[in-house]
């Protein structure tokens, strides 16, 4: 992996991540008008335990890990959430991990 590239990649990555989180709302806080920075400790955690990940259903059971308190406090139906962020969040991983291979 080139770290320059990692680097570059990276901040697409996190952007990419939080524009999923903003427009699912997990915890009900953006409705409310919260900033998109409000799950920013959420993303890094997620960036990085998605390097175990093997495709969707590990991410999915990754959201679950860190979100799910999120989503239960908000009374947001957990499993289809995260069901439905995780292809997104895989795809956004694809990317991050192609761009930093990158010759």
């Amino acid at each position: 992996m080139d770290p320059k590239k990692a680097a570059s990649a990276y901040s697409v990555l996190e952007r990419r991540i939080v524009e999923i989180l903003v427009a699912h709302d997990p915890s009900g806080l953006f409705a409310l008008g919260a900033p998109h920075d409000e799950h920013d400790r959420d993303v890094h955690i997620i960036i990085s335990k998605l390097r175990r990940a093997a495709g969707t259903s590990d991410v999915e059971i990754i959201l679950e890990e860190v979100l799910g308190g999120w989503m239960n406090s908000a009374g947001k139906p957990t499993s289809q959430l995260c069901a439905a962020m995780a292809p997104d969040i895989w795809e956004a991983w694809q990317y991050f991990r192609n761009a930093s291979n990158r010759p």
